[in-house]
């Protein structure tokens, strides 16, 4: 407040206090700074998380490719074991290269090599002992050489040179083949071909029926040609017939049948003749064993006749004394 230097009055001017300073609102600075700063600190942990991980996928394809060879010596283990077929060689090698995360140059060498692996060495082996199996089994004997050249396919040098994965040539495949024949597309091509031979026609059944009866009567005959005829011999042996007395037998008014001759005919005979003369021996021998039991029973009965008879008689005449004794006694 002012004061004047006389008497009059004095002016009051009023003077207002200073205004308070304004505070500035920065939250939303502090915000968008936090915001950053988690971002950064996210996108520094995905990073590294994604360092992380392409280390870790580094380092496992980087084992993969290590044991990529192993890997492969093992499929060609279980190959030539037929434990796997090629096919499952082939799934086994892409599953492997795909969880390894493989480049395809490297499998795609292996899968090469795979291949002319068991078109080489594996194939043929399966396919020469497959033929041997077959005609084991379809005509009961060994293969021959010729059988051999029939179906398979004869070493080939200019062909192994070609399937060489070293650039040398193969082994003579197996045995001194390579695999199947031409026309021979698989092993069934060849039991195809051997179940329409002659050879096996003449020599094999095509039927469980007549496998059953050479079990049961032998083999069959064979014609000049050699081929079979259905007919079996059978050689009767007449001691397993029991023998007759031959008065006892000419009662009977039957006369016996010949069956030496009956089944001696070297043509041989059909499996419906020889079960007819077989039931005829059956019946003979039952015909024997009756006749004889009747007879002993006929025998057996006539001695009890005879003792009855003797025994009533020596009954009366014991009687008759017995009589006479009492006669005696009133005298």
């Amino acid at each position: 407040m002012a004061k004047g230097g006389g008497g009059g009055k004095q002016k009051v001017k009023y003077v207002p206090a200073p205004a308070a300073p304004v505070q500035q609102d920065n939250s939303m600075a502090q915000l968008l700074a936090y915001m950053q700063g988690s971002e950064a600190r996210a996108d520094a942990r995905a990073a590294a998380e994604r360092a992380e991980r392409k280390a870790a996928a580094e380092a496992r394809k980087a084992a993969g490719e290590a044991g990529l060879s192993d890997f492969g010596e093992l499929l060609k283990t279980r190959l030539s074991s037929n434990l796997i077929t090629d096919t499952d060689a082939e799934s086994r090698l892409r599953d492997y290269a795909a969880s390894y995360g493989l480049d395809p140059g490297g499998v795609n060498t292996l899968g090469t090599d795979l291949s002319k692996f068991y078109t080489s060495q594996v194939l043929p082996e399966r396919q020469v002992e497959g033929v041997k199996r077959l005609i084991k089994d379809l005509y009961g004997r060994e293969a021959t050489q010729a059988d051999l050249n029939e179906y398979l396919k004869p070493y080939q040098p200019s062909l192994a040179k070609d399937l060489a994965t070293d650039g040398g040539a193969l082994p003579g495949g197996y045995e001194g083949y390579t695999g199947l024949g031409p026309g021979y597309e698989n092993l069934e091509k060849v039991r195809e071909s051997i179940l329409s031979s002659p050879e096996y026609k003449k020599t094999v059944n095509d039927n469980y029926l007549d496998n059953y009866y050479d079990t049961k009567f032998g083999s069959q005959v064979l014609d000049e040609e050699g081929n079979r005829t259905k007919r079996r011999t059978f050689k009767f042996n007449k001691e397993l017939l029991p023998s007759m007395d031959q008065k006892l037998l000419g009662n009977t008014g039957i006369t016996m049948p010949n069956y030496e001759t009956a089944f001696g005919d070297p043509a041989g005979m059909t499996v419906a003749e020889l079960e007819e003369n077989l039931q005829g021996v059956r019946d003979t021998r039952n015909f024997l064993y009756n006749a004889g039991l009747t007879n002993l029973q006929g025998e057996i009965d006539t001695n009890i006749t005879k003792l009855k008879t003797e025994s009533a008689e020596r009954i009366s005449d014991m009687q008759k004394s017995a009589g006479m004794m009492n006669l005696l006694t009133i005298i």
